[in-house]
């Protein structure tokens, strides 16, 4: 059954200490921050395509203070370093950039807590690393592609050319400039075509991140890259039964997922429904919540129950369980 829209009221937590982080990689720096004590339970947090690390200001502090919380912005995101020119990349860079700050912050255990596309990306990193994950939270996760044996040619030939593209087009541009209400009218606008509106109060904190004031003039520059224009080019290319194998073999933490109602039309769709056949199939815990895709910061507070409870459980090795 959904939550109810009525339940509005939670209690805010004890206010935690946040602090901005950069963390280096060879071609700039993952930037990001963290709330909370660093000698607590780390939860890695990772944010929707054209998002940054702020999508979790408004549901971490209705969170418990017993975790250290981690945001990042991903490459080409908020304050994080662009992707480098000519970087060929089939979504990769964004796994590796999980390990690239859990090595560096030396975090041999922990939680992921992904929204959308920070979902994908994190499960597909549970995948891989599956000892380090103790736990995976997905916040509305959808827009799991598989594909054909015969599409993947096509598909790895794009991924080549890509990269051609955007040179092309950020040799011919100059960086344009704005007003804030513009950009602020244009985020709220792109995510109001997914969803029945996005709220301008998390639209303002979205955006935060992703300004740079012009010098001399009450204009701004947007800071996301070409890249992320391209957004289907940053998918696996994977079958289902590549899916299948990686996630029933390899995922062996408890999982959460969080559906919202206003994302049935994607949740519903065919892809979708083996996917969700997969996590059924290893006992994830699925909540649909009444909200749309951005539901975590427009109403945190219907999420916020459903994820505390989640992190306070035990994880399967406290209770004597295992996925092998």
């Amino acid at each position: 059954m959904p939550i109810s829209s009525a339940r509005t009221v939670y209690s805010l937590k004890q206010s935690m200490n946040v602090s901005e982080i950069k963390i280096p990689v060879p071609w700039g720096h993952i930037a990001g921050k963290t709330w909370g004590k660093g000698s607590n339970p780390p939860v890695l947090c990772l944010h929707g395509i054209l998002d940054n690390c702020n999508t979790f200001d408004r549901l971490i502090p209705l969170l418990p203070t017993c975790f250290f919380y981690i945001c990042i912005d991903f490459p080409s995101h908020g304050l994080s370093s662009h992707i480098p020119p000519g970087f060929m990349d089939s979504g990769m860079v964004f796994v590796s950039s999980i390990e690239r700050v859990a090595q560096h912050l030396r975090l041999d255990r922990f939680i992921i807590m992904g929204h959308s596309f920070g979902g994908r990306t994190g499960v597909f990193y549970t995948s891989l690393f599956p000892e380090k994950v103790e736990k995976l939270i997905m916040l509305d996760t959808w827009g799991f592609k598989y594909y054909a044996h015969h599409e993947t040619q096509s598909l790895f030939r794009n991924n080549v050319l890509i990269p051609f593209k955007i040179e092309a087009v950020a040799a011919k541009k100059t960086q344009p400039k704005y007003s804030y209400e513009t950009l602020l009218q244009r985020v709220i606008a792109g995510r109001s075509q997914q969803d029945s509106s996005f709220k301008r109060e998390a639209a303002e904190i979205i955006l935060a991140r992703h300004i740079r004031k012009v010098p001399g003039e009450d204009k701004y520059y947007y800071t996301p890259d070409q890249h992320l224009k391209h957004y289907e080019h940053f998918k696996p290319i994977l079958t289902l039964e590549q899916y299948k194998h990686l996630y029933s073999r390899y995922v062996r933490c408890k999982v959460l997922v969080l559906e919202s109602t206003e994302s049935d039309h994607k949740h519903n769709s065919p892809n979708m429904r083996d996917i969700r056949a997969v996590w059924k199939q290893l006992g994830a815990e699925i909540h649909r919540v009444e909200g749309n895709h951005d539901v975590h910061i427009n109403e945190p507070e219907r999420v916020a129950p459903l994820v505390e409870k989640f992190l306070l459980e035990p994880s399967f090795e406290n209770v004597g369980r295992s996925k092998l």
